[in-house]
């Protein structure tokens, strides 16, 4: 499939099938919902989808279709067919403003959403609250590039942070503080094995806990 047969950009950067059966395609220029034999084709110019830049999709529990842009998120009502811009602020006072890189639900329905050089966002969907688990390092005064995260469980998310790979402890308490950094081989491996996670033998990890 190409802009030929109807695709608005040629480069997609998110791939997505709906529980009704709907392939949803974001490319850098517009988001396609392909029914089987046509495009319809969502741009900023056309709805309330606020960017063209697409790149990340994802369907919660109630079928809505959040969408990454590289200028924040947007969720897609399939009953009401609309976008409303996700402008939730974090514990931090932070929106989510750059360019989202993933968003997935864990087994509690909250969602979860990776930014460039914003963080990881938790949003809690119970309490209504978005919390941003990795955020500026103070230290270095370097905003959190999270690239990646994986392996969400009912208690553990892991994320990949430039070249470290942290480990969340997703429990109700307030948020995210590094730990204690680990460095050895074996309890990397020991950790893998406890929490049931990919875990990546790399620079380092840091297991962060919610406070």
């Amino acid at each position: 499939m190409d802009i030929q047969d109807g695709l608005s950009q040629n480069t997609v950067n998110a791939i997505l099938q709906d529980k009704q059966g709907f392939m949803w395609f974001g490319t850098k220029d517009g988001l396609n919902r392909f029914d089987g034999l046509s495009f319809r084709i969502f741009k900023k110019e056309n709805s309330a989808l606020g960017n063209n830049f697409i790149t990340a999709l994802h369907e919660d529990k109630e079928g809505n279709i959040w969408v990454g842009t590289d200028a924040g998120v947007y969720v897609y009502n399939p009953l009401l067919e609309d976008f409303t811009v996700f402008d939730r602020v974090s514990d931090t006072g932070d929106m989510i403003s750059r360019a989202v890189t993933r968003i997935e639900s864990d087994e509690d329905s909250d969602i979860w959403i990776s930014v460039d050089y914003q963080g990881l966002f938790h949003f809690d969907r119970v309490q209504d609250r978005l919390i941003n688990c990795l955020h500026r390092d103070k230290r270095k005064n370097q905003l959190a590039n999270v690239t990646r995260f994986f392996g969400l469980r009912k208690n553990y998310v892991g994320s990949v942070y430039m070249t470290t790979t942290y480990i969340i402890q997703k429990i109700i308490l307030r948020h995210c503080f590094p730990f204690r950094i680990l460095k050895e081989k074996s309890l990397l491996k020991m950790i893998s094995l406890i929490l049931g996670l990919w875990v990546p033998i790399i620079v380092g990890i840091s297991v962060l806990l919610m406070v």
